[in-house]
C-alpha cells in the first residue's frame, strides 16, 4: 500500500504501456514505487503492462498485455484437479483438532499416517493436508 493512500476512486497509472503522469502526481506515487510494484508482480518493463490501476484501497492492480500474460491450464487444454487449500494438522508437535476435523481425520488416523512415515507428532514441526488429500510434513529436524 502506498503512503496510507485511500482514494475516492480508482486511478489509472499505466494505460496501454504508457505512464499517466497526471494520475501519478495526483496519487503522490513516485516512479520508483511504481516500478518496484511492477517488478514484485513479475513485470520488468512498463511496456508489458496494459493497465496499472491504483485501487481505492491503496493497492495497485496490474493487468498485463495479452502476450505477456501467463497462459491458463484451460488455454493450454490441460486438465487439472483442484487441490483446494492446505490445512494445518500438526503445529510444532501439537495436533490441531480443527484442522483434523476439516480434512475428516481422527487422531488415531493421524497417528497411523505418521507411524507409516516413521515419525510421531512430537517430532513434526509442520504437517498440512489439502482438501484433496495431499500431505506435507516437515519434521523438527528438517526445519532446524
Amino acid at each position: 500500500r502506498f503512503k496510507g493512500l485511500v482514494t475516492a476512486r480508482p486511478s489509472t497509472l499505466i494505460e496501454n504501456g504508457k505512464l499517466c503522469r497526471k494520475a501519478m502526481l495526483e496519487a503522490r506515487l513516485t516512479l520508483d514505487e511504481l516500478v518496484t510494484e511492477l517488478r514484485q508482480n513479475g513485470y520488468s518493463d512498463i511496456d508489458e503492462v496494459l493497465y496499472a490501476i491504483l485501487e481505492k484501497s491503496g493497492k495497485i492492480t496490474i493487468i498485463p498485455k495479452a502476450k505477456y500474460a501467463q497462459p491458463t491450464c484451460q488455454q493450454l487444454n490441460i486438465s487439472v484437479k483442484e487441490s483446494g487449500i492446505f490445512h494445518i494438522i500438526v503445529d510444532n508437535g501439537t495436533v490441531n483438532d480443527h484442522g483434523l476435523s476439516t480434512v475428516g481425520l481422527t487422531r488415531a488416523q493421524l497417528y497411523q499416517k505418521l507411524k507409516k512415515r516413521g515419525t510421531c507428532t512430537k517430532d513434526v514441526y509442520l504437517m498440512m493436508i489439502s482438501d484433496s488429500g495431499e500431505e506435507r510434513i516437515i519434521t523438527k529436524k528438517e526445519a532446524s
